[in-house]
């Protein structure tokens, strides 16, 4: 998959959560929306995008046969399986992310209302 602002590791879980849920919703469009929520993607198109690039390359076959352990506490060997996050967790991480977009909005005007005062301050030279 090409660069940008997504790690790549993060393409591959989000690609792999649609490919294995899509059949639990009524339609795939409506799997790639919940699951570009559920990993903070901001535009389901672009997860859709990767999809069907997946699909088309063969990556998701390759991927999940290919698959390495990740490093979550409670596994007890090379090849055994992550845990699946617990949905308690997933909602306080959901809680989390949220206040930090909000967060980081609130810095965003803080900074462009101190430009604007400081550009007022600055005389023209």
């Amino acid at each position: 998959m090409v660069s940008g602002p997504y790690p790549l590791e993060l393409r591959r879980r989000a690609v792999h959560a649609v490919l294995n849920t899509r059949d639990q919703y009524p339609s795939e469009w409506q799997a790639i929306l919940a699951n570009s929520e559920r990993f903070g993607i901001r535009t389901a198109e672009t997860l859709r995008t990767w999809v069907r690039k997946a699909e088309a390359d063969g990556e998701h076959d390759a991927a999940e046969a290919t698959a390495t352990p990740s490093t979550v506490e409670g596994n007890v060997g090379p090849g055994a399986a992550p845990a699946a996050p617990q949905p308690s967790d997933i909602d306080r991480l959901n809680g989390e992310n949220a206040e930090l977009r909000c967060t980081i909005g609130r810095l965003a005007a803080v900074v462009a209302l101190l430009a604007d005062e400081l550009n007022r301050q600055i005389p023209d030279v």
